[in-house]
């Protein structure tokens, strides 16, 4: 199956050199076309260990890791095959504990107009479909605590209120969105935590978003907290998708660029059989 580069598209590969962050075992690009890095949270070992018996990996195909993320700066981490041209992240900054943070080493690993390219998952097509999208005020607690593991928060919501769902039925016919039934139980959530308390790293989605919202909360990060990213591209969630892309490109200053928050309030969004889609979107509070 060939990777999907749609976060990619009109960016050239040749002379140039990146990272690509947890591809496991189905990386967007292949070491064939392109010089890359492979990054993940342990070696290839470990991770075929981890999900063996896991019907929707494949373990044979899980590629050789490169480095290990250890909790050093990524910088660091790379040494003096930094800074790179690109670095690609797919269903990675979801669950990034500090996502301020996160951006701001992936900006320092790159050159000036160096891309930073994800993709991202809508939350109305996937398991969190009823929780609510992440606030400003999160993000900033996040970065103030230089979190380097889930908050409690952010694990109880995660496991209290994600559903079970397919992504094509939605698209099909949102009123499924109705029905929607919680994947866990109480106890998972409840075990989850206790784990937390102890000390352990639980994963999860530490951060919701739909195309717009996103858009938004990236527009106030960079004005915010000085980030030196400006929009290169933008793909709202294709019909029958459960993602959307976004390619962010290093400039040469901090920015501060108010048109992400118009962008996100007029962007032209796929939505699936529209009459449906409103009236349930607002008996559940989804934002749109």
């Amino acid at each position: 199956m060939m990777p999907d580069l749609r976060a990619l598209e009109g960016y050239s590969f040749a002379g140039r050199r990146g990272l690509e962050i947890g591809p496991l075992c189905t990386p967007r690009i292949v070491k064939a076309d392109a010089q890359v890095y492979y990054l993940d949270h342990c070696s290839t070992e470990d991770l075929k260990k981890k999900y063996a018996g896991d019907p929707n990996i494949s373990i044979d195909r899980i590629v050789q890791v490169d480095l290990i993320a250890d909790g050093r700066p990524l910088t660091a981490i790379l040494g003096n095959k930094a800074p790179l041209d690109f670095v690609v992240a797919s269903h990675v900054i979801e669950h990034v504990p500090n996502l301020i943070g996160w951006l701001k080493e992936a900006e320092d690993a790159l050159v000036v107009d160096g891309v930073l390219a994800l993709w991202i998952p809508d939350k109305r097509f996937t398991f969190d479909l009823l929780r609510r999208v992440t606030a400003t005020e999160d993000i900033a607690a996040a970065h103030r605590e230089r979190r380097r593991r889930p908050s409690l928060n952010c694990i109880v919501d995660h496991f209290a209120n994600v559903v079970s769902v397919e992504c094509q039925q939605l698209w099909e016919n949102y009123n499924v969105a109705r029905s929607a039934t919680l994947a866990h139980s109480p106890g998972v959530w409840k075990s989850a935590a206790a784990q937390h308390e102890q000390g352990a790293y639980v994963d999860c989605h530490c951060w919701v978003f739909t195309p717009w919202s996103f858009l938004s909360l990236m527009g106030w990060i960079t004005s915010e907290w000085g980030l030196a990213f400006e929009l290169d591209h933008f793909e709202v969630t294709p019909l029958g998708d459960m993602q959307f892309m976004v390619r962010l490109r290093k400039s040469r200053s901090e920015t501060s660029r108010t048109d992400w928050k118009g962008l996100a309030a007029t962007v032209n969004a796929n939505a699936p059989q529209p009459s449906f889609y409103e009236v349930v979107s607002t008996d559940l509070g989804i934002d749109r």
